[in-house]
């Protein structure tokens, strides 16, 4: 097999502000991606304010100190940027895609954003309409939308933080203070609870000098399956498996977006952005009888959690 890593160049540091630092050079295209990752999911949520996570995602983009509402993404798109993010369980991800000459900009818009919270009460009106909107839509009115809600509900206790779905419930963001998410924000929007990765057009150097430039001054915050199980496992599935996992792994790296988000995600996980180059020999690693035994140790009727959707009246 091809030794090769993945990524050849990787380049970290942890400013005094304890924000970590990620830099991937890539000179394939003159493009940036900046990403910030955040170590705060719905898993850090209470259960009578559950949804916090996801809706912060939502109130990020809704101004900051200097960057009034509705102009983050009209400095993007004017940048050729094209911005995004995304909540789960343990992590809320931003990243932005710019050419790389536009770089400063995206970095000083996400610095003011981590610097301090700058969301007022119309953006957080706003923000809860439209997030109770999507619960609607998404999740109420889909014929299989609320599976996964029952299903944790039924999986973990009415007390563990992983019983609700990342969206939370209408109930509790519909409820929130603007003294409730400036609480969230200094208990997670921090930089030593973050990771800023860059990926693409840009040195190591340069990506460090200015990582230091925006981001250096933010103050550390105090607050702080029985079959598979039965029967054996022929080689010429375990052959399937591995190329398909071969593909999922490679498919996200042919962007710096997608580069920049695996980085985020080991480094936050793992403390160890290299991860990225031994991830399929991780899972290559493990031989059929091994996932068997596996297998057989978890897939058990015991172990099970069953969700029945019945259309109504039936």
């Amino acid at each position: 097999m091809n030794s090769r890593p993945i990524i050849e160049s990787i380049h970290e540091k942890i400013l005094p502000n304890g924000l970590h630092i990620v830099i991937a050079p890539n000179y394939k295209a003159p493009v940036v991606c900046v990403t910030v990752g955040y170590k705060v999911g719905s898993k850090d949520e209470l259960p009578t304010k559950n949804g916090f996570a996801h809706l912060f995602e939502h109130l990020m983009f809704d101004g900051s100190t200097n960057v009034a509402r509705g102009d983050y993404f009209r400095l993007a798109a004017s940048a050729g940027g094209s911005p995004n993010a995304y909540t789960a369980y343990d992590q809320t991800i931003y990243h932005i895609t710019v050419p790389a000459h536009q770089i400063e900009l995206a970095l000083w818009i996400e610095s003011d954003r981590m610097m301090q919270f700058g969301v007022q009460q119309l953006g957080l009106e706003t923000q809860q309409r439209v997030v109770t909107e999507e619960i609607s839509q998404v999740v109420e009115n889909q014929p299989y939308g609320s599976w996964r809600t029952k299903q944790a509900e039924l999986a973990f206790s009415p007390d563990c933080s992983y019983s609700w779905e990342v969206h939370g419930s209408k109930e509790y963001v519909a409820a929130a203070t603007m003294s409730d998410v400036q609480e969230f924000f200094d208990g997670y929007y921090r930089p030593d609870n973050a990771i800023l990765t860059i990926a693409g057009d840009i040195s190591a150097e340069d990506g460090f000098a200015l990582a230091e430039k925006y981001f250096g001054d933010i103050p550390r915050l105090l607050t702080e399956l029985s079959t598979l199980s039965g029967k054996g496992i022929e080689e010429s599935e375990m052959l399937k498996v591995r190329n398909s996992l071969a593909t999922s792994i490679a498919y996200p790296m042919q962007t710096s977006t997608g580069i920049a988000d695996i980085l985020t995600q080991q480094t936050m996980f793992w403390n160890d952005p290299s991860r990225i180059n031994t991830l399929l020999s991780r899972y290559n690693r493990f031989t059929a009888s091994e996932i068997q035994e596996y297998a057989k140790s978890i897939i058990k009727p015991e172990n099970m959690v069953r969700v029945d959707v019945v259309p109504a009246g039936e």
